[in-house]
């Protein structure tokens, strides 16, 4: 009975709850869409988790590749819930409590990247992994201001890039305010032109443009010294932090607060 339960009602069962959250957000008032929305993504993700695990058990062929994204998955599910709580935390909080779980928000979103991204290829990637967040100055749209970051023994990214500086400057502030995310296995070989690769600490990178309700509040960044860390299931996994991150400050936005005030 639990098997039928695992292999046939759980698949059905899962997506029926996404598409029902789905009907509510849309339904519900802002920041309540907010709240819903994310709870689509948990059943969504949840299904996911529970597909990869089913193909894992069908297809001993390719049971390593599966293994690893049925890891990530679960991974995501595990630490969805907790940033799900913040963000309704912050939603309940409104005008007079809503720095302090912004500045939670952000610190369980970089931690959460700096471990799980990399598993897929190297279990213990996290060694030399770092995730940061960069924001736009409130003062200055043309100017990324480091927020958050952690990993690799605390070695310190870059404090800002201003547009009209370099072209390396150029190129990372139009990355954040464009809409595609840039996954980059060794700089060495397939860096964009603009990406100065003199001196710099790592060999691998994802970057992703922080956006919601079609505002660019800045740029998330997860980098390796090692090349070849990262693939296309850790960008969909980098994608949707960035995302959670982007629905809290858009959260601080609707208070009536200046985005980047909101984590100063």
């Amino acid at each position: 009975m639990r098997l039928i339960f695992h292999r046939y009602i759980l698949p059905t069962l899962l997506p029926f709850l996404a598409a029902v959250t789905s009907l509510v957000a849309g339904a519900s008032a802002y920041p309540g869409k907010v709240y819903w929305s994310l709870g689509t993504v948990l059943f969504v993700t949840a299904a996911a988790a529970l597909s990869s695990r089913n193909n894992r058990l069908a297809d001993t062929a390719t049971e390593a590749a599966v293994e690893a994204k049925a890891q990530l998955a679960t991974a995501l599910t595990g630490a969805g819930q907790p940033l799900i709580t913040v963000l309704a935390e912050l939603s309940a909080a409104g005008r007079f409590g809503y720095r302090e779980k912004i500045a939670v928000l952000q610190d369980r979103v970089v931690g959460i990247a700096k471990v799980q991204c990399g598993r897929t290829v190297a279990k213990n990637s996290s060694d030399h992994v770092r995730a940061v967040f960069y924001e736009f100055d409130p003062a200055n749209r043309n100017r990324l201001v480091r927020k958050k970051f952690e990993g690799r023994n605390g070695l310190t990214p870059r404090l800002d890039f201003v547009a009209g500086r370099s072209r390396q400057d150029d190129g990372v502030v139009g990355l954040a305010q464009a809409e595609n995310s840039l996954l980059v296995a060794d700089i060495y070989v397939d860096a964009p032109a603009y990406l100065d690769r003199n001196g710099r600490s790592f060999r691998s990178l994802i970057s992703i443009p922080v956006q919601a309700g079609g505002k660019s509040f800045g740029l998330f960044a997860v980098d390796s010294s090692e090349p070849g860390i990262f693939n296309d299931i850790d960008v969909r996994y980098a994608t949707l932090l960035a995302g959670l991150l982007a629905c809290g400050l858009a959260l601080a936005d609707h208070f009536g607060v200046v985005a980047g005030e909101a984590v100063s």
